[in-house]
């Protein structure tokens, strides 16, 4: 079979993910053309069924600007009075790069770089969370609505941030961090790939002079190729004023938890306070990491709200899955505050298809399916209409 593939191909996960494809049709016995204004990046030459096709791009002012690198690399740019339909961004060699405060469509470390975001929004309207090379990511505090993947030697860490509607991936020999974090997802490791996950919680209402259950989560993934795997974990505290004092909670634990029960914290003889709780977590080398949060026991007897649930900080649409589909096609929405919501089908001539959802929701997060019984083959458009704006989504469906 002759197959077309169009991409853009710059350093990014959409020609990332296009190429990849490519060979591996390739590889099936098809014939592969890729079609683009510049041989993409990780197109490989002289690879039998492989084949790339130039074309000329006209200039539509939509695109009117090209890409441009800016070689600064000791002071800050800054754009005043500007729009920007998205930013991707592409941190490669020894750079150090900072990101705080701020809304992003994708970031993608090569060689070298060591990277930190904080407080921040991913939208996945560029592609993905990722690391090459020998990559150092963190990112902390952060809301990801799209995948996280690490590759090669990386390390990445994930640290009190939502990853809402994407998979988290770690391949290759890249070890991974998950600490005090929320997804749809479970982690997944490949290869030769190790990703530590430490999650856990108290009561809001936890006290002294009782015994407070620790719930969450500790695991240690490995992928098929890694000996190592999960040795045990155990539980410490110390008070937060003299974090050098830790004692055990209690015995160590061997075998793996998952959003549930970890240990049971006797509080008797304890003062009221801030202290530090932590998870050490083993590895069956005997590798160990602690993950330490502040947690507070307050005073016997004392009844307290329950913790306010963890609402979204944007309205957000995921892609279509799967896509392209023949039958049903889920989409998650994100919504930060109560309102109307809607969501719609249109097909290419911007008539309207279907009404999918139509009802007051509160903030949160939410999933909806597609039901294209009787809808003929083609491509659609699925719209998502709250107080806080509109969000549109590319769906192909075939039979």
């Amino acid at each position: 079979m002759n197959i077309g593939i169009t991409c853009y191909p710059s350093v990014g996960g959409s020609g990332i993910l296009a190429t990849a494809l490519g060979e591996e049709l390739a590889g099936r016995g098809h014939e592969v053309h890729f079609i683009s204004y510049e041989r993409p990046f990780r197109l490989p030459a002289n690879v039998p069924r492989l084949h790339f096709h130039p074309v000329i791009i006209n200039d539509y002012d939509l695109f009117k600007y090209p890409d441009y690198t800016l070689p600064l690399s000791d002071r800050t740019y800054r754009l005043v009075n500007t729009d920007h339909m998205t930013w991707n961004l592409y941190p490669q060699d020894s750079t150090r790069f900072v990101l705080e405060t701020s809304i992003f469509g994708e970031m993608l470390g090569y060689g070298f770089p060591r990277i930190t975001v904080s407080n921040s929004i991913c939208d996945g309207s560029g592609g993905y969370i990722g690391s090459e090379g020998n990559t150092q990511y963190v990112v902390i505090g952060s809301t990801i609505y799209t995948q996280v993947i690490s590759r090669d030697r990386t390390f990445m860490v994930l640290a009190g941030s939502h990853v809402n509607f994407g998979a988290v991936n770690a391949t290759d020999a890249s070890v991974m961090l998950v600490a005090l974090c929320t997804s749809d997802y479970y982690p997944v490791a490949r290869d030769t790939a190790l990703i530590f996950i430490s999650d856990y919680t108290i009561p809001s209402n936890a006290s002294v002079e009782s015994v407070v259950p620790v719930t969450g989560t500790a695991d240690i993934l490995h992928g098929p190729a890694q000996p190592v795997t999960f040795g045990n974990y155990r539980m410490l505290f110390a008070p937060a004023d003299t974090p050098s004092a830790m004692r055990f909670v209690g015995p160590a634990h061997n075998q793996v938890v998952v959003n549930d029960t970890l240990d049971l914290w006797d509080t008797h003889g304890l003062s009221v306070g801030a202290y530090l709780l932590r998870m050490r977590l083993r590895d069956s080398a005997n590798d160990t990491l602690d993950f330490d949060k502040g947690v507070y026991l307050n005073p016997s007897g004392v009844e307290l709200e329950p913790a306010l649930t963890n609402l979204p900080r944007a309205l957000a649409l995921s892609q279509p899955f799967p896509n392209p589909f023949s039958k049903r096609a889920t989409v998650s929405f994100a919504l930060p505050s109560p309102g109307r919501v809607t969501l719609k089908a249109y097909d290419l001539q911007g008539r309207l298809i279907r009404t999918i959802l139509d009802e007051d929701r509160v903030g949160g997060y939410y999933k909806a399916e597609w039901n294209a019984q009787g809808v003929p083959p083609g491509i659609y458009f699925l719209r998502l209409t709250a107080p806080q704006g509109s969000l549109t989504r590319k769906v192909v469906l075939t039979r």
